[in-house]
């Protein structure tokens, strides 16, 4: 088993919370180009 560090844990549970938001604005993004 790997060992990951907390803070290195963290920032990677940020970036997975970070990921729908992201996908979202794409979404929006690519309605908004079609429109």
């Amino acid at each position: 088993m790997v060992f990951i560090p907390r803070r290195y844990s963290a920032v990677l549970r940020a970036f997975w919370e970070v990921i729908p938001v992201y996908g979202a604005f794409y979404d929006y993004g690519v309605a908004s180009m079609r429109a």
